[in-house]
């Protein structure tokens, strides 16, 4: 009599977003790494705001040697302060090269998790096309702490730089995300910035239009909605921080996003479990 076969363990993947370790003494950013360690997943994906540039490696190779399970991460606006999106952009993936578990997603095309499961990633930026850009009277910190921002004196100047960089999350996914969908069933996509004026919250609120040109990527909703559209058979999974209020909204029947909540100072695992 043969014994049946075991059936395949499923891939489980845990979820920190806007960890902010710079916030966190070295000692705390350890327990943390454990505490994941030894959390029931193995993986990790990691939506942004990890750090400041600065000590955004140091940090890096921290979670590598500590937590020790494969971490697919992409970057916040936080992680490029008093640096520049060229600059990490060339210098980062060869500082990671030698690390046995960061994989920088925005870096990288569909990398497969499990039987029909994949997952792609690009940082994304807030682009300004939602709610009331002209009218609002909010600042971002990195206007003044981010070389990009150097020289902006409008609030066109803001919106020009700002979509700037939106777009190049829009030309990954427009590079990465055929490849997915022809390959794998169930998509998960990571991000920094939510891309839904309705998957913008703070505090438990919607957020308001003088927020939300500064905390939604308008344009790549829109990709992402299109991308599900054509492909209902396909399943996109959404993970994206920034704005710190959790909120989970389906788009789509086959398009659900999830928005972390975070505070500064005491980082945390997302109460969500993905398969």
């Amino acid at each position: 009599s043969g014994s049946r076969p075991r059936k395949k363990k499923k891939m489980r993947a845990a979820w920190l977003s806007d960890i902010h370790l710079t916030d966190v003494s070295e000692d705390r950013v350890l327990a943390f790494c454990e505490k994941v360690r030894e959390h029931e997943c193995d993986s990790v994906f990691l939506t942004g705001d990890i750090s400041e540039s600065p000590v955004l490696l140091q940090h890096l190779k921290l979670l590598d040697a500590n937590i020790q399970k494969p971490i697919y991460f992409v970057l916040g606006n936080h992680d490029f302060w008093y640096s520049s999106v060229p600059h990490i952009y060339s210098t980062l993936p060869q500082a990671i090269s030698g690390l046995n578990f960061v994989r920088w997603m925005t870096n990288l095309g569909p990398l497969r998790l499990d039987d029909g499961v994949c997952v792609v990633g690009h940082d994304g930026w807030y682009d300004c096309r939602a709610g009331d850009v002209r009218n609002s009277r909010f600042i971002m910190p990195e206007w003044s702490k981010q070389q990009d921002y150097q020289g902006s004196r409008t609030i066109d100047d803001i919106i020009e730089k700002s979509q700037a960089m939106s777009n190049l999350s829009i030309t990954h996914f427009k590079k990465v995300l055929p490849d997915a969908i022809a390959r794998f069933d169930k998509i998960y996509v990571l991000t920094h910035v939510p891309p839904f004026e309705e998957t913008h919250y703070h505090g438990g609120v919607q957020g308001t239009p003088h927020y939300q040109p500064y905390f939604v990527n308008k344009i790549l909703g829109e990709l992402l909605r299109t991308a599900a559209s054509l492909h209902p058979r396909k399943q996109f999974v959404v993970l994206a921080g920034h704005s710190h209020g959790r909120v989970s909204k389906t788009i789509l029947p086959n398009l659900t996003v999830h928005v972390a909540g975070a505070q500064h100072g005491a980082p945390e695992i997302q109460p969500f479990v993905f398969t």
